[in-house]
C-alpha cells in the first residue's frame, strides 16, 4: 500500500503492483474490482473517515517501468543530443537526486563519475516495435 498522502485535505491511497496485465492497451491502466474493493476496507479498517460514501475518485496508471525493471539512464540511441532518465517504477523521487547528478555529469563531460550508468544504458534494451503502438 502506498499512502496516504496529503493532497490539500485530501487523501491518496494506492497499491502498488509488478505486474501488468498485456491485454490493457498502452495507456489505459484498470484497477480490477477485487483490488480495489480491497484496498477500499483497508482503508476503512484504518478510519471511518475513508468510508465509501467519501471517495471522490477512483484512478488507476502505469508506474513506469522498462521490461527489465531497470531504468533507463543516458544517451538515447542513434541519437547525438538526447539523452533519458525514466522507469524508475515507484524509485523515482528516491533515486532522483543521484540519476540528476551522473546525467548532468555525463552531458557536461561525456562520462559519469560519481555511478556506473553502464546497468542503465538504454541501448540494452532492443527498439519498440512500431507495429505494437496504437493509433488515436
Amino acid at each position: 500500500m502506498d499512502g496516504p498522502h496529503d493532497l490539500g485535505g485530501r487523501m491518496n491511497f494506492g497499491a502498488v503492483g509488478d505486474r501488468v496485465r498485456k491485454q490493457h492497451p498502452l495507456g489505459h491502466a484498470r484497477c480490477p474490482d477485487y483490488l480495489r474493493s480491497r484496498l477500499q476496507a483497508i482503508c476503512e479498517r484504518l478510519s471511518p473517515l475513508f468510508r465509501t460514501e467519501k471517495i471522490i475518485a477512483r484512478q488507476a496508471c502505469f508506474r513506469p517501468v522498462t521490461q527489465d525493471g531497470l531504468p533507463l539512464i543516458g544517451k538515447v540511441p542513434r541519437n547525438e543530443v538526447a539523452y533519458v532518465a525514466t522507469g524508475h517504477n515507484v524509485w523515482g523521487i528516491l533515486n532522483a537526486p543521484a540519476t540528476g547528478e551522473a546525467l548532468a555529469e555525463l552531458i557536461a563531460d561525456g562520462v559519469a563519475r560519481s555511478t556506473d550508468l553502464t546497468p542503465f544504458d538504454p541501448i540494452r534494451l532492443r527498439p519498440l516495435d512500431p507495429s505494437l503502438l496504437r493509433s488515436s
